[in-house]
């Protein structure tokens, strides 16, 4: 999807970019910052770390199936992952509820932008920040510890392409020129560990309510000359923070002893490594231009004790680019809480009653024995495998066993805290894909596992709705106004059309962007609307199914059941509900053997009309089989399968005519069918005729002439 066809010659044309300044350099600022704020990020740092630090790592443990608690120690030494099977379950619940096609909507009073506007956004989300993949990343964050964060930002990256042109002028047939296209034009995302990143206070819910935002990172001295040379860093506090640290780093040489002075190692390297935080705090500069009373996101750098920059928001949404999730969250207290922290004494407790039962299970099968030191020379010498004899006392060994049941009961317990487990995070084995058990006739009709599919899904919608309003309509207010703020050159988007065989282009110029336009994200309410609709679906299938054709017949109707099915397919998320339903060519009565034959040579499937009486399906089969047989594999299948089914229909009609004719000579007496050959004559010639006068025998000499199976028993 090309971003700009034309060659990149010179500079992007477009506005200036605006200057900002650097008040790292002003004294008074620097101080009154290191006085007020710099000890605030402190206590938010160290405050949280003496919270939930501890707890966001067990966490992490439990997903990743490592054993750091354990309860008993025996010879098993198991982990049944039912917590991470409930957050990736989530994950992928939760990640199809956002991505929810249609989940953007765009309002304008544009009609050009009306039109491209879903397409562009959702280009820039897809193809650009690569939202799709990264989103689970961020769900499974959010499952874990209740909180996770997206990072926003904006790149444009350009590489060497290499193509032939013709250039008879030159002398040669082709020439290898080289130009520059764009590689990446537009907003990113990126997922940041919860252990980096903090917020304060910590009552806040909202960005309403926070003061200061700052993620923890690390850096080297090289990239901070280099940001001194581009004028992101004030250089006397840049030359101030590599001093500290180059002092810092010779004195921890001199601690060290001789063999670890004679080389560089790996250990020197990191610890030539600065720490850096990029802080986002409400903060109020000279050059403000709000009212006296309002404070503005201000940008701070510091590596140390030293603050490196001090500038206004880039950002035109003049708001820290972070965008946090949390759920199950409390009022005063920013951070959320995951599904692990409810559960994680619960999967203690099954990975301790599985080791209990395996070992159970291991002993029972494998017997204890019980020697007499006193009757055995050697107990090495006695081996427990099938055929050993033993020459010894008869009361000097004996074999104890633990109970079989043992085993078993641990084994219902083990499904009982499976089931806790995935209850307690709402990731239920409905959800996960598996039938419930216990649930009664009722639960296993399609309306009743749609009526449990939803009650099981609301909990996961009505988190993905919370997200909306958290994350999701602030990301893309803050893709549209980055656009407005950073696109310089014309964006060429393809578009599919319908069926995906047309694609059209559509080209966004940066004055389309200078207008005022309401986006929202819809993921939640399309899939509401999406489980009642698929219900409905449903209930009226089962309406229509229960309806006797013959009462529509009367009344001078029919009931669609294939548009029926087709949507109720689609309603419930089927990917390939035009699979379901396939189209089949029914005959109709009075159609003649031929057209029926150039249906079949043409690849449709072709199914005999069960509306005329047996000897015209006989006719027919007469007739088909007179004609020449079709030169491809697939056109004999589908001849053979239209003959099959004149057969079967031949054969339907006969049975009905039988039960009818016996129906009405039952009051005179029970006169059953003649017996002998049928009243119809054989579908093939008298010389092809088998043995047998039955209809399942000249069936088997008819289709043997096609090649086709009988379904005779003992055929090979």
């Amino acid at each position: 999807m090309p971003l700009d066809q034309l060659e990149i010659s010179e500079p992007i044309e477009g506005v200036e970019p605006e200057a900002l300044d650097n008040f790292a350099s002003d004294p008074d600022i620097v101080k009154q910052l290191k006085d007020d704020i710099l000890p605030q990020l402190k206590k938010a740092r160290d405050n949280r770390n003496g919270k939930i630090a501890d707890d966001w790592e067990r966490y992490r443990d439990v997903y990743n199936l490592r054993r750091t608690i354990t309860f008993y120690d025996g010879r098993s030494k198991l982990f049944l992952g039912a917590i991470r099977d409930a957050v990736d379950t989530l994950t992928r619940v939760a990640k199809d509820s956002i991505l929810a096609d249609p989940y953007l909507m765009v309002e304008t009073d544009v009609p050009r932008w009306s039109e491209v506007g879903v397409h562009f956004i959702k280009y820039l989300l897809e193809e650009q920040c690569k939202i799709r993949p990264k989103l689970s990343m961020f769900l499974r964050q959010l499952y874990q510890i209740g909180t996770s964060c997206f990072k926003f930002g904006w790149k444009t990256s350009i590489r060497n392409v290499k193509y032939r042109e013709r250039s008879p002028e030159a002398g040669v047939g082709v020439e290898i020129k080289t130009r520059q296209m764009y590689d990446h034009y537009g907003p990113t995302l990126e997922v940041i560990d919860m252990q980096r990143v903090f917020a304060w206070p910590e009552t806040a819910t909202d960005y309403i309510g926070l003061s200061m935002v700052f993620e923890d990172t690390i850096t080297t001295i090289k990239e901070i000359r280099q940001k001194v040379k581009e004028g992101w860093y004030d250089p006397v506090a840049a030359q101030k923070a590599i001093d500290a640290s180059e002092k810092s780093l010779a004195e921890d040489r001199k601690s060290r002893n001789q063999s670890q002075k004679e080389g560089i190692t790996d250990t020197e390297l990191e610890r030539e490594q600065l720490d850096l935080t990029e802080l986002w705090v409400k903060f109020r500069l000279p050059t403000s231009e709000s009212p006296e009373d309002d404070l503005d996101w201000v940008w701070v750098t510091v590596c140390g004790d030293e603050v490196l920059r001090i500038q206004e928001n880039p950002w035109w949404f003049q708001t820290p680019p972070y965008l946090f999730g949390a759920i199950f969250r409390e009022h005063d207290y920013f951070y959320g809480h995951g599904v692990i922290e409810a559960s994680e004494m619960w999967q203690y407790m099954l990975n301790d009653l599985v080791n209990q039962t395996m070992d159970c299970g291991t002993f029972s099968l494998n017997p204890i024995v019980m020697m007499n030191p006193m009757e055995i020379d050697d107990p090495d010498m006695y081996q427990i495998e099938p055929g050993a004899k033993w020459l010894i006392e008869p009361k000097a060994v004996s074999f104890e066993r633990p109970p079989a049941q043992m085993a078993q009961e641990g084994l219902g317990m083990v499904r009982f805290l499976m089931n806790v487990i995935q209850e307690s995070s709402k990731a239920t084995a409905l959800v996960q894909g598996a039938p419930r058990e216990g649930m009664g006739p009722a639960a296993s009709t399609a309306t009743g596992v749609s009526q449990l599919a939803a009650s099981a899904n609301a909990a996961v919608v009505d988190q993905v709705e919370e997200l909306e309003s958290q994350v999701f309509n602030p990301m893309a207010k803050m893709v549209e106004i980055s656009a407005h703020q950073f696109m310089d050159s014309e964006m060429v988007i393809r578009i599919e059309g319908p069926d995906a065989v047309v694609m059209t282009d559509r080209i966004i110029e940066p004055q389309d962007l200078v207008l005022s336009t309401d986006i929202r994200w819809l993921a939640s309410r399309r899939l509401r609307e999406k489980l009642a609709r698929g219900q409905q679906y449903l209930n009226l299938l089962n309406m229509a199914l229960g309806v006797d054709p013959a009462v529509t017949r009367a009344q001078g109707f029919e009931i669609d059941l294939k548009h029926i099915i087709k949507k109720a397919a689609m309603a419930i998320g089927a990917d390939e509900a035009e699979k379901i339903v396939k189209d089949i060519t029914q005959s109709m009565p009075g159609v003649p053997a031929e057209m029926e034959y150039e249906l079949v040579l043409a690849g449709r499937e072709v199914k005999a009309s069960p509306f005329e009486p047996p000897e015209v399906h006989m006719a027919k089969i007469q007739a088909l089989m007179a004609f020449p047989m079709p030169s491809t594999e697939f056109g004999k299948l589908r001849l053979q399968d239209l003959i099959m089914s004149h057969y079967q229909e031949a054969a339907k009609a006969q049975q009905q005519a039988m039960e009818a004719q016996a129906g009405v000579e039952a009051p005179g007496g029970n006169h059953g069918p003649e017996s002998g050959p049928t009243m119809y004559g054989p579908p093939v010639r008298p010389q092809e005729q088998p043995v047998g006068n039955t209809e399942g025998a000249a069936g088997q000499g008819l289709f043997s002439q096609i090649g086709g199976s009988t379904g005779q028993a003992g055929e090979q």
